[in-house]
C-alpha cells in the first residue's frame, strides 16, 4: 500500500450498495425460480457477482480451505463469504447451494434485514476496490498467516470500517470511543479490537486511528 493511505481513509461506496439492494428486491419481486442466474445478470455490469461456494472452495489452495470452510456470514441466506478480486475488479459474494430456496421463500422484510446486515462486509470490499484504483501497481495479496493478514495496511483500513459498522449494531458512537479508551468494558470485548490489541503496537495504533476517523467521518 502506498504511504498516503496511512493518513487518508477511503469511504465505502454506499451508492453501489443501494443499487445492489435495489436489484435484489427487483429480482425477488419478479418471481424468478433461478435467482442466482437473474441476480448475476443484473449485478455483473456493476462489477458484482455471486459465486458458487463448492466451485470456489474446490479451486482454493489446500492451506486456505480450512479457514474458508468455516466461514458462514449469513447462514439464513446461504451467504458464506464476501471478497474483492482485484484482477477482475469484482466484488464476489460466495453463496452455497441453499441460496436459491432461501432467497425465494424469504419475506421482503427479512430480506431487508439481511441486506442491511451485509453493509459492513460490502462496504469493506468497496474500500478495497477504491484502494486498488489508487495504487500504481495492482496487488492481489496472499497471506501466509493470521498475523500477516491483520497487519496488512489495506486490511487494517477496511477492517476498521467493519469494526465501526458492526459495533454500531450494539453501541452508540460515544460508547465505541469509550471502549477504545478503556472507559467502557463490555462483557464481551469486540473480536477485532481484541485481535489488534494482541498484535504489535504499530498495527493497533493504526487500526484505532482509522476507527476514530470512520466514527468522525459521518459527523463532518
Amino acid at each position: 500500500m502506498r504511504a498516503k493511505f496511512i493518513n487518508e481513509i477511503l469511504s465505502p461506496n454506499r451508492d453501489l450498495f443501494e443499487q445492489f439492494k435495489k436489484i435484489f428486491f427487483e429480482v425477488k419481486d419478479s418471481g424468478t425460480n433461478d435467482p442466482f442466474y437473474e441476480l448475476n445478470a443484473r449485478l455483473n455490469p456493476l462489477n458484482i457477482s455471486l459465486q458458487d461456494f463448492k466451485n470456489h472452495f474446490d479451486a482454493l489452495p489446500p492451506q486456505e480451505r480450512a479457514a474458508f470452510m468455516n466461514a458462514n456470514m449469513i447462514p439464513e441466506l446461504g451467504v458464506r463469504v464476501f471478497k474483492y478480486e482485484p484482477e477482475q475488479n469484482q466484488i464476489q459474494i460466495i453463496v452455497d447451494e441453499t441460496f436459491d430456496d432461501k432467497f425465494i421463500y424469504m419475506s421482503n422484510n427479512r430480506l431487508e434485514h439481511f441486506l442491511n446486515f451485509m453493509w459492513s462486509a460490502f462496504g469493506h470490499e468497496t474500500i478495497h476496490m477504491e484502494q486498488t484504483k489508487r495504487m500504481k501497481v495492482k496487488q492481489n495479496p496472499s497471506f501466509n498467516s493470521h498475523d500477516e493478514y491483520f497487519k496488512n495496511k489495506q486490511e487494517i483500513m477496511a477492517l476498521a470500517f467493519s469494526f465501526v459498522e458492526e459495533s454500531r449494531n450494539i453501541f452508540n458512537d460515544k460508547q465505541i470511543l469509550d471502549i477504545l479508551k478503556g472507559k467502557l468494558k463490555p462483557i464481551r470485548q469486540p473480536m477485532l479490537l481484541k485481535i489488534y490489541k494482541d498484535l504489535d503496537s504499530e498495527s493497533y495504533k493504526l487500526f484505532t486511528k482509522y476507527v476514530y476517523k470512520y466514527l468522525m467521518q459521518e459527523k463532518e
